[in-house]
This record gives C-alpha cells, structure tokens and sequence, in this order.
C-alpha cells in the first residue's frame, strides 16, 4: 500500500495537499509552460477564495459538491477553458482546512470520474 503524505502549502491559512499533486498538476500542462502559468495562477486565485472562504465557496458552478464519495469531495472547475481542467478537494472541518487530493483536464465525464475514484482512494489512505 501506498502511503499518503500530506504538504501544508505554505501560501496558504488552511490549504494542504497530497504529495502527488502538484506533480499531478504540472503534469497536465507539461507541454506548454505558458499554459502551465496561466492554469496554476487561475489556481493560486481559486484557492485564496476557498483559504478565506472554506466551504461557503462552495456555489456549485466555480466549487461543487460531487455526488458520491459520501458527500466529502469537491471539485474547482474553470468551465469554458481550453484546457478544462479540474482539481478535486476535500474539506476537513467547519475550520475551512481543505486538502487538493487530484487533478485531472475534462476531456470526457470518466476523466473527472478517474480523477474522483483518485482522490477517493487517496482520501481513504489518508484517514487510516
């Protein structure tokens, strides 16, 4: 068994990640660091509002709930992107402390299914 460790990222109040994804994030823009630049500023920006905000970001177009994964998981979107890309994230208490769990681009619905079924898994690791 793979063994989680969780990043307190030290930009951020209440925000950590697992090991895996910035590597997980970068990866998705590997081949366009212009691209790569502007996705990860469009994610320092998301995430500022949910270090402030915590789960009352949650307005179900920009942060949602996903079904399933027993109500824990959330996901950031960027609708209408080139890239469409997602990050899956959960909220660990009424605090607001949340952990970026996964990332994945929005190709087709089983990519963010994938990403989810990840981030689950990875969720479920963390909590053993």
């Amino acid at each position: 068994n793979r063994v989680v460790e969780l990043i307190k990222l030290s930009d951020y109040e209440n925000i950590y990640e697992v090991d895996v994804f910035e590597k997980e994030f970068h990866g998705l823009f590997s081949k366009n660091k212009a691209e790569a630049r502007r996705y990860q500023n469009w994610l320092d920006r998301r995430l500022r509002i949910l270090d402030e905000s915590g789960a009352q970001a949650t307005d179900g177009v920009l942060f949602r709930q996903l079904s399933g994964y027993n109500n824990l998981l959330y996901e950031i979107r960027y609708p209408h992107s080139k890239a469409n890309p997602r990050v899956i994230y959960c909220i660990l208490s009424e605090e607001g402390a949340l952990i970026l769990l996964a990332a994945s681009k929005e190709k087709s619905a089983t990519d963010i299914t994938a990403a989810a079924d990840r981030a689950f898994d990875r969720l479920k690791i963390l909590e053993e």
